[in-house]
């Protein structure tokens, strides 16, 4: 039953982690409700809400496409539960971005280019964890055997063939075209 709890706590996190920012432009809009102020200032500052730190979103992100990657193949539940997930971080980040937050600084695309380059490695782990679960003994109907005999079943071959090639393309960008890109930044 552990993959009932991982579902239990992957559903928790599509509606926990907005919680507290719900909780917190609540009590924004009620202190702008009953705010006495006097000085100009102390308005403005009021009105400005609180920064949008996109690393934390990304976080969350990351985390529920690698949860969702590893255990989807057992566990076909995870898809739809993510998918739901993005749905809510896209509308509840729209509405606190247009009513709460200030208006974001400029972030730059390190942060995403770092974001899909984690993505890249989500590919041979969801590949792996496939094999592993559709080898397992009383997924189908196989005898155990050793693991290469596992591994290259009917059912697991494909997922083979596919995470050799994820696995050589993760090699050639972190060595050659890692190379090269650094050689053209270097000289254009």
């Amino acid at each position: 039953n552990v993959g009932t709890l991982l579902l239990t706590t992957v559903a928790i996190n599509v509606f926990a982690p907005h919680m507290l920012g719900f909780a917190s432009y609540g009590i924004w809009q009620l202190q702008i409700q009953f705010y006495s102020g006097r000085v100009q200032m102390e308005l403005n500052e009021l009105y400005l809400g609180p920064e949008f730190v996109p690393s934390y979103r990304y976080g969350q992100i990351l985390s529920t496409v690698f949860v969702a990657l590893l255990y989807g193949a057992g566990i076909p539940l995870f898809y739809p539960v993510a998918c739901l997930s993005f749905i809510v971080y896209f509308w509840v980040d729209k509405f606190l971005c247009l009513y709460w937050y200030a208006t974001p600084s400029d972030f730059g695309a390190k942060l995403a280019e770092m974001a899909s380059y984690a993505l890249l490695y989500s590919v041979p782990l969801h590949l792996g964890f496939g094999m592993w679960m559709y080898s397992a003994p009383g997924i189908f109907i196989v005898g155990t055997g050793t693991f290469l005999e596992r591994i290259t079943l009917d059912n697991t071959a494909p997922l083979l063939v596919l995470l050799c090639i994820s696995g050589g393309i993760i090699v050639l960008d972190s060595t050659v075209i890692s190379g090269i890109r650094y050689m053209w930044n270097l000289f254009y």
